[in-house]
């Protein structure tokens, strides 16, 4: 198989139909509440904030306050936490490896990407299968903290879960990846023989 200095595939997810809905239902309700919450602040300013109102003291206006700022939170909390849930849905991973360097971004909808790290050649310590004994030992080692970077429990056709043991930020992490040899065998080519796990067994070799 060639190998290239850059190489690139995606872990999508495979209830992706399924998971743009939800995530397409939790964005408009996530708007619905941003635009209520604008327009109860803009409500409150108008006629709340104002000193006096209608005559009345300040003393007299708290209740006021209290009740149009409680609503104000309320749809303001609304907007931020459906924000942040929708982020659960129809999330994918995108690999690349560049000269050895692997980055490992999540894509949200397939729109919005975020990088998750970029790992260094010679900041990783091992990689493997993850149907391996090397990786239950790893991640009953202590100290060390799985990444799943995957939205699928099960791999995708001609796929496999690949475990990437490195130092990243200063931490040993154990990053999960669901993607095809090709990626292992580009990344390969820039690493330690003895960083590839001996138990490791070729795809096309496993019953």
């Amino acid at each position: 198989m060639a190998v290239d200095a850059f190489y690139e595939e995606s872990a999508v997810n495979l209830n992706e139909k399924k998971q743009s809905v939800f995530y397409t239902i939790f964005l408009v309700v996530q708007i619905v509440f941003a635009v209520l919450s604008v327009l109860w602040f803009w409500f409150g300013f108008t006629f709340v904030i104002e000193i006096p109102v209608n005559g009345r003291t300040v003393q007299e206006c708290i209740p006021s306050w209290i009740f149009f700022g409680l609503f104000f939170l309320s749809f303001l909390a609304g907007a931020i936490l459906f924000g942040v849930f929708k982020k659960r849905f129809n999330v994918s991973f995108d690999y690349a490896c560049v000269y050895g360097e692997l980055r490992i971004s999540q894509v949200f909808n397939q729109k919005k990407r975020k990088l998750v790290c970029r790992i260094e050649p010679n900041s990783i310590l091992q990689v493997g299968d993850m149907e391996s004994e090397s990786y239950d030992r790893l991640c009953a080692t202590p100290g060390v903290k799985e990444v799943v970077c995957t939205p699928n429990l099960t791999a995708a056709s001609g796929k496999f879960f690949l475990y990437v043991y490195a130092i990243d930020d200063g931490e040993k992490k154990l990053f999960l990846l669901e993607c095809r040899e090709a990626l292992l065998i580009n990344l390969m080519q820039y690493l330690r023989r003895d960083v590839l796990d001996r138990e490791y067994v070729p795809q096309d070799k496993k019953m």
